[in-house]
């Protein structure tokens, strides 16, 4: 493997779009949906079990992540918002103002929602459950068709 502060890519084929993961020795930093594979990419030891357990979330039901090492650059809150987004249970949606209420911030309903819009590991941090009070799908980074694919994925 490239040496310790090389950042490594590798690829996923799921059944919405391509996915990018990248991480370093530290751990995976980004997953995120993209058009094409860069010709750089190669298969990484550190990438492969997120690679993985990406191919068992899409495969099977109900599956959670685990034991996978993070790299995350982020504030003290958004690690808050990423840490409870990874506590809410397969196959069910929190609102924004849940998370708020859950994290000790009631009033930061806004912040929670710039949070999660922040997330760099898509899928692996579930921010496609969270929902507006509204109940609608509502936005999602990677367009709202993807997020109402993830969670009729997970209603199975």
């Amino acid at each position: 493997m490239p040496g310790l502060s090389t950042h490594v890519r590798g690829y996923y084929p799921s059944p919405i779009g391509l996915l990018e993961v990248r991480g370093s020795q530290r751990g995976i930093f980004s997953i995120t949906f993209i058009e094409e594979e860069k010709p750089d990419a190669g298969l990484y030891d550190i990438l492969q079990p997120c690679i993985d357990q990406l191919h068992a979330y899409f495969s099977t039901d109900k599956h959670q992540f685990h034991s996978l090492p993070l790299a995350l650059h982020s504030t003290d809150f958004q690690l808050q918002v990423w840490e409870y987004l990874m506590s809410i249970p397969y196959g069910n949606t929190v609102t924004y103002g849940e998370i708020a209420e859950a994290i000790g911030h009631p009033k930061a309903v806004r912040a929670v929602g710039s949070a999660v819009g922040r997330n760099p590991l898509s899928i692996l941090i579930p921010c496609h459950r969270v929902l507006p009070a509204s109940g609608e799908v509502g936005e999602y980074a990677h367009g709202a068709w993807r997020k109402e694919w993830l969670l009729l994925h997970e209603k199975k």
